[in-house]
């Protein structure tokens, strides 16, 4: 054992007698859950000694509830437990924060676990500031981006962080107001939709409802205590009655459950919906769980011959399943009473998917499994993933990488299947385009654009496309590249910002090529250069501040800065010695999402009111 893990086993041991107990329990409880699909972990020797280093490594430090911080790492294990994780997974969660938290590194954690551990346990730890002149923001952009690329490497990666951000949510009420708000919004927007893409439901539900009762407290009461009310409805009881009956005497084995939608996915549909509590139907839906896809489709056969079927309410996710891997098939019936209803129809393994998605294989595990196998396995499947290590290569600023993410959580939430000549699906965000469609498919292909064939017809490239449509992209090696126009229609985060990198990189270039011509006028110490930032409207209002500080930090002197804010122009002049620092200001600026245009006009670089780049 190394000196520094001796060391700090010692300083744990004037813990209390209770503090023992307490965390003896909840070690005993984590190790039973492992015991029931990993038999030889009761005597795991690692485990063990991974428990005592981080009690050792966190002792003296507390929680803002008062309790050790070490209990945290260990109910992280337990919900990885109770996901049925590898050990190596337990181990990590274990020691998941004594990198960023106490005195023990990466190298002590490798010499101890293995590098299989260390990985694990580096992917998840928080980047260090190492300068002033990082913004802490910086580094929690910069963070977040390390978090995503290792669990593109290693998926547990991002289990683990799910795991540590459920059990904060569930602790959250020790926090501050101001804190609580802010830790609420991040897993609404961020943690909760990665779960959600990766298919953990279990997780993202539960994460999605704790942070709805910080962000809107009051509807969240609300609903909690009307539904409350509505369980007690017994208006279900005969159609459930119905359809067992009909079931049983048709020879089906199944299992039929009545499942109440958690409460954010209910306030959710409220609002875009615009309707109250009372005037929804589906705030839950009788699950079906049979044998086989066979029997799925007989049963909906049955249901829809026993009950009325609403037109356009039928979707058949077994055929395309959800890029999470989610399988089900969908429909909304109506009672001989008038009663709308909702009913999904799975198999035994996609009810197991819909609940733990990329973990559903662990989930199923009789014994321990080759976790490095399976987490490969799985990221042939979560596709999404795949994606994000392509958008890494392309992709410098932190702020457009988070940006990218989450709008292709928006993406997620309402999308259209589309085929290929070759058959292939490519699912799109309802209103994408055919160059939506194109980049979809690469990003040389999108670039290389010059028509399209939607159903054997030839269409404009915003052609909107629908669900089932096939779609033939056209393209040449002389096409000339993406249009600037493009970016006025495309839908999806993907397309526009490989439209904007083509772009932002000729412009770029552009500059990084320009010769200072002999002559030009020059201040003392470079040389002057006018720049237009043209704002896009969010919410009704334009964001002037954030874009103000791109402008006042750096080493690029401003001679004038002023705002017409009829025309939504920040037009700064700017005293220009390295044209480097001027292409890094423009990058940034241009991966900023409100940004509509950059214009470098009326500059002693040649330039003349030439637009030289657009969003």
């Amino acid at each position: 054992m190394s000196a520094v893990l001796f060391g700090l086993q010692k300083c744990g041991m004037g813990d209390s007698m209770d503090e023992d107990i307490m965390l003896e329990e909840l070690y005993s409880r984590m190790i039973n859950n492992l015991q029931a699909y990993h038999p030889a972990a009761k005597n795991s020797k690692s485990i063990r000694r991974a428990f005592e280093t981080a009690r050792a490594a966190h002792a003296g430090q507390v929680r803002k509830s008062g309790e050790p911080f070490v209990i945290h790492p260990l109910e992280v294990a337990i919900i990885l437990s109770e996901l049925r994780l590898d050990k190596e997974t337990i181990i990590a969660a274990l020691l998941h924060d004594v990198v960023e938290d106490t005195l023990l590194t990466t190298e002590d954690i490798k010499k101890e676990f293995g590098e299989e551990v260390m990985f694990l346990v580096d992917g998840v730890t928080k980047l260090t500031r190492m300068s002033d002149s990082v913004s802490k923001a910086e580094m929690k952009l910069e963070s977040f981006r390390k978090l995503i690329m290792a669990a593109a490497a290693d998926i547990r990666v991002i289990i683990i962080k799910l795991a540590d951000r459920l059990h904060n949510m569930r602790t959250l009420q020790f926090q501050k107001p101001e804190k609580q708000l802010e830790v609420a919004a991040e897993t609404m927007d961020l943690y909760s939709p990665i779960a959600q893409r990766l298919g953990i439901s279990v997780l993202s539900t539960e994460m999605e409802d704790l942070a709805f009762s910080y962000l809107f407290p009051e509807e969240f009461k609300q609903i909690s205590y009307k539904l409350s009310i509505m369980d007690k409805d017994q208006g279900m009881n005969q159609i459930i009655s119905e359809i067992n009956r009909e079931l049983g005497n048709a020879g089906f084995h199944f299992k039929l459950r009545n499942e109440r939608k958690h409460l954010f996915s209910i306030y959710r549909k409220m609002v875009n919906r615009q309707k109250t509590l009372e005037e929804m139907y589906d705030i839950s839906a009788l699950k079906i769980i049979t044998n086989s896809n066979r029997d799925c489709y007989l049963i909906l056969g049955i249901l829809h011959y026993l009950f009325n079927p609403v037109p356009n309410r039928f979707k058949d996710y077994i055929a395309i399943p959800k890029e999470n891997m989610y399988q089900s098939l969908h429909t909304t019936l109506v009672s001989k009473g008038g009663r709308r209803f909702e009913v999904q129809i799975k198999t035994k393994e996609m009810d197991s998917i819909a609940k733990f998605g990329v973990l559903a294989y662990w989930k199923y595990g009789e014994s321990a499994i080759d976790a490095k196998e399976i987490s490969k396995g799985q990221m042939e499947k979560a596709l999404w993933l795949k994606q994000i290590l392509e958008w890494q290569q392309d992709i410098t600023n932190n702020a457009e990488f988070i940006d990218l993410v989450k709008g292709d959580f928006d993406l997620f939430s309402e999308t259209i299947s589309c085929f290929t000549p070759k058959g292939e699906v490519k699912r799109l965000q309802k209103g994408s385009t055919a160059v939506d469609f194109a980049y979809a498919i690469h990003s040389d292909i999108g670039d290389r654009m010059t028509g399209v064939f939607v159903n054997s017809a030839k269409k404009e490239p915003d052609y909107i496309l629908q669900s089932g449509d096939c779609v033939e992209i056209l393209t040449a090696k002389d096409s000339g590249g993406p249009q600037k126009e493009w970016l006025s229609f495309v839908k999806t985060s993907n397309a526009k910002n490989k439209i904007k990198k083509h772009f932002r990189d000729s412009l770029l270039q552009e500059i990084g090529n320009y010769e200072w011509k002999e002559g030009q006028e020059a201040s003392q110490s470079g040389y002057l250069v006018r720049l237009n930032v043209y704002m896009q409207k969010i919410n009704g209002f334009r964001k002037f501040q954030p874009i103000s500080q791109y402008f006042f930090s750096g080493n690029i002197d401003i001679q004038e800065f002023y705002y017409r804010e009829k025309e939504g122009v920040l037009t700064a002049l700017l005293q220009v010695d390295d044209k480097k620092e001027l292409q890094q200001m423009i990058g940034e600026l241009d991966a900023l999402q409100y940004i509509e245009k950059v214009e470098l006009a009326d500059t002693k670089m040649g330039y003349d009111n030439k637009e030289l780049y657009s969003s």
